[in-house]
């Protein structure tokens, strides 16, 4: 957050950042601490110990402290009234706030839509602060590739999600997608109709950090972790991921600057021309790795013993645990509808288009294809805390 005297006539930006104490938010913040043209960041939270939180964050991951930066921590409910806040802080905040990064949403897959209520409501909320603020105030959204996972079905060309508003119900098929996708719909709508200017950005798969050696892991409640944490305990991985083994995956520290240089091209071109038309990024690898080019790292740190099978056996592995006394003890077993999902069926992922993306960000625009010494470090890292036996 330091300036200088070059930047002098650049837009200083009081960020209000939610969802800052999980794993993509707590390298978000890291990030924003690092533009110089952010002078403050907010971040409401639901937890109310969420300073002691986020110090432990940025210290298990080996990021910066909270010291020495202009950081201020509000308890927050964004699906009440006045976001949750007592009333002076919600006036502070109109009185200053010139971007919301809404980062937080509950992460669920098996979900119904009905109950991402209080999340879609936040949305509204937060819309409503952003018309309401003193400062023309603009709004960026994580979304995420679950909007458009029916893509490949839907659309009769074959061609890559676009990097624009999409109104087809039918994209999301699941609750976590459907709640994101009205969420943007959300914000397309108060983009046409007021002063706010909204930007979308449709996250892919978000892997582990690669930028501080064995210091932060990829987060272990994610598919991919689990699948491996529990091939470990099966003592058998699968040959293929199905219709998700062409990885398109970017490493969290990475996509946390992805995600900042983005807000910042957002916020540098905004204008009289774009008012009224959402701005939609995508954060996926432009460059895609197959799941066997780094298969063999994942086999070697798993340990002898535990042999490469057609995701077929795997499969019935793992449902042969689901009422065993081990269940528990695999964590997988939870994940057993979603693994014959990606594993059986004859769809195909969605691929985003990310060319306007690359222009806004150039991190994305030279990011590499995922690498066995990715995969190498990830392993490495799941290894020192525990997560998987050494």
């Amino acid at each position: 957050m330091a300036h200088t005297s070059q930047e002098n006539d650049q837009k200083r930006l009081t960020v209000l950042l939610t969802g800052s104490t999980g794993s993509l938010g707590t390298y978000i913040l890291d990030a924003l601490f690092d533009n110089p043209h952010v002078s403050k960041v907010v971040c409401l939270n639901r937890s109310a110990d969420a300073r002691h939180r986020q110090e432990a964050a940025l210290h298990s991951r080996g990021l910066k402290t909270l010291s020495g930066f202009n950081v201020q921590f509000l308890h927050a409910e964004l699906s009440q009234k006045y976001l949750g806040l007592d009333l002076p802080d919600y006036d502070a905040l109109l009185s200053s706030v010139t971007t919301v990064l809404h980062n937080g949403w509950p992460v669920d897959f098996n979900r119904s839509f009905s109950s991402f209520q209080p999340a879609v409501d936040g949305v509204l909320n937060l819309v409503k602060f952003a018309h309401a603020c003193h400062n023309t105030c603009s709004i960026f959204f994580i979304s995420s590739v679950g909007v458009v996972q029916e893509w490949p079905k839907l659309s009769a060309d074959g061609t890559p999600v676009p990097e624009e508003t999409l109104n087809d119900w039918r994209l999301a098929q699941e609750g976590y997608g459907q709640s994101k996708m009205v969420a943007e719909r959300i914000l397309a709508e108060a983009t046409k109709v007021s002063a706010i200017h909204a930007s979308i950005c449709r996250v892919a798969q978000v892997a582990g950090p690669v930028l501080r050696g064995e210091q932060g892991s990829w987060n272990e409640r994610e598919w991919f972790p689990t699948l491996v944490s529990t091939s470990q305990k099966l003592k058998m991985l699968p040959s293929s991921l199905g219709y998700m083994e062409s990885l398109d995956w970017v490493p969290v520290d990475l996509l946390a600057k992805i995600v900042v240089e983005q807000l910042a091209s957002s916020e540098s071109s905004t204008s009289e021309a774009s008012k009224g038309i959402t701005t939609v990024y995508h954060i996926a690898n432009p460059r895609h790795a197959p799941w066997a080019s780094v298969l063999p790292v994942v086999q070697k740190h798993l340990g002898a013993g535990v042999s490469v099978v057609p995701p077929e056996e795997w499969l019935r592995a793992l449902a042969d645990k689901v009422n065993s006394p081990e269940a528990a003890s695999i964590p997988g077993t939870k994940l057993l509808e979603f693994y014959r999902g990606i594993g059986t069926s004859k769809e195909v992922a969605p691929v985003l288009d990310t060319t306007q993306s690359q222009k806004a960000s150039p991190t994305l625009a030279a990011v590499t294809a995922v690498q066995p010494d990715w995969m190498d470090l990830w392993m490495r890292q799941w290894k020192a805390n525990g997560f998987i036996a050494a």
